[in-house]
């Protein structure tokens, strides 16, 4: 037995077939009903069969009739040829019951197909979440070890009130010549600085020289620097806030920040700044 699969061909030479006048030969496997008629032979006397024609015969042994009406008795015969087709057909079956048979059959690789194009897309999301997580997890690891790090590298002043500043080279503190107490004044003036308290309506002001300005709890602060009216004298701007629950907003006009860093301000705490020859400071407490 020959086994005949998906996309091939027969050709089959039909013995003692006559062609004309309605003669025909009826290929089928087990329902008739599926079969194939061809009605002519070409020059070698033979009939070729295409994969169309036989997978809709059904699963099953080829066989044909040869009908040969006025010229010779009609005759049946059997092959050794099996047509391996996934559509089965047997003597009771209809057309319509082929059709939907066939119309299963695409459904369910056309199904198949979607669901596994939906599997591949899905996978693919999953390693773009993954990647987007580790990512994040990166980005959160940098932020908090540059967190972590910048309040080794803010200002600070010693029992004389001088200024180290940290240097990205050397990556320690060095001694500045700033001192945020301010020379010793002229004519008995002992050189400390004069302390002003402010309101919190008082939040919009002109800082003046030599005096260190003082406000509690504020929201807002807009400050502003009043001139120098002594050339001779350094004029040194002071100024201190605490920051309440809600992180406060601090606007200063014509200064420089230390290393061009502004910090960052943040809730319930206490701040103090200094402003040298438009060069500012400012430490958390």
């Amino acid at each position: 037995m020959k086994r005949v699969q998906q996309n091939s061909k027969l050709y089959i030479k039909p013995h003692n077939f006559y062609p004309g006048d309605g003669s025909y030969v009826l290929f089928y496997t087990t329902n008739p009903s599926f079969g194939t008629i061809i009605r002519n032979i070409d020059s070698e006397e033979g009939m070729e069969l295409s994969w169309e024609q036989l997978k809709m015969m059904g699963k099953g042994v080829l066989q044909y009739k040869v009908n040969n009406p006025g010229y010779a008795d009609d005759y049946t015969v059997t092959t050794d040829y099996y047509i391996d087709t996934n559509i089965t057909v047997d003597d009771n079956i209809t057309i319509e019951e082929v059709v939907e048979v066939v119309k299963k059959s695409a459904i369910e690789k056309v199904d198949k197909a979607i669901a596994d194009k939906v599997a591949s897309v899905d996978n693919e999301v999953d390693k773009l979440k993954e990647s987007i997580q580790q990512h994040q997890l990166q980005s959160d690891n940098l932020i908090t070890s540059q967190l972590n790090s910048l309040g080794d590298k803010l200002p600070t002043i010693d029992a004389e009130g001088y200024v180290s500043e940290y240097n990205t080279t050397t990556h320690t503190h060095q001694k500045t010549n700033k001192n945020l107490k301010g020379a010793k004044g002229d004519k008995g003036d002992d050189g400390y600085l004069r302390v002003v308290q402010h309101g919190k309506n008082d939040t919009t002001f002109a800082l003046t020289p030599n005096t260190m300005h003082v406000w509690g709890e504020v929201e807002t602060l807009t400050l502003t620097l009043s001139p120098n009216t002594d050339d001779n004298k350094l004029a040194e701007y002071c100024f201190q806030f605490t920051s309440p629950s809600s992180k406060a907003t601090l606007s200063i006009a014509d200064v420089k920040w230390l290393n061009n860093e502004v910090p960052l301000i943040r809730a319930s705490k206490i701040y103090q700044g200094s402003i040298v020859n438009g060069v500012i400071v400012m430490i958390e407490a």
